[in-house]
């Protein structure tokens, strides 16, 4: 189930698929249900190349026999550990800390770069809204198309005032800026490319 790529690869139905997230640090079932559904929801931030895959069928019967049919899944996952970790992050899934650890070190990041991204300064928010996008690019306007709603409204966030959010353009980017510094983005003329 686990290829040494830096990548999880499993296919099975739904206990074995659950097991292996467990196997790698998901602590309960709630927390793989609330993952699976983020992805299954927002397929766009999967990188190229990352594969989430839910198959269902009709089990087989043999002719002439009846029965109570239950619909069955068969599940296929691809996805870098990277991805992994940063979508436990911004879904407050804790995973298993000695299992966080190994993978962040396997990966040749620096612990830094996650234990240091900061939901309180934006980070996080920031960091979600921008690997939501089609290519996971953001700059100054990421936050425009909300028109000061607050997007995140789970988040605990110094720019949430009364649930609207006083995140201007100059606060953007220096979020980005310092999410750039912790190699979690890219500089670019267009933007900030998401790099994990």
């Amino acid at each position: 189930m686990n290829n040494p790529s830096n990548r999880l690869i499993a296919r099975g139905n739904k206990s074995k698929i659950y097991n292996c997230l467990e196997s790698i640090g998901f602590e309960n079932e709630h927390e793989i249900n609330t993952f699976l559904s983020f992805i299954d929801n927002n397929k766009g931030v999967l990188s190229d190349g990352e594969i989430y895959q839910v198959k269902t069928k009709l089990p087989s019967l043999e002719a002439g026999t009846m029965g109570f049919l239950i619909m069955e899944s068969e599940y296929y996952i691809n996805l870098k550990y990277s991805t992994i970790i940063i979508l436990s992050l911004i879904l407050d899934i804790k995973l298993t800390k000695g299992f966080a650890s190994v993978l962040i070190g396997f990966l040749g990041i620096t612990n830094t770069s996650f234990v240091k991204i900061n939901e309180y300064n934006g980070e996080k928010c920031i960091l979600k809204e921008t690997i939501m996008q089609k290519d996971k690019v953001g700059n100054k306007n990421l936050l425009n198309k909300f028109h000061g709603e607050c997007c995140n409204n789970q988040y605990k966030c110094k720019y949430k005032i009364n649930d609207k959010c006083k995140c201007k353009e100059k606060d953007i980017i220096t979020i980005f800026d310092n999410l750039c510094e912790k190699g979690v983005f890219k500089k670019y003329s267009s933007g900030y490319k998401y790099q994990l």
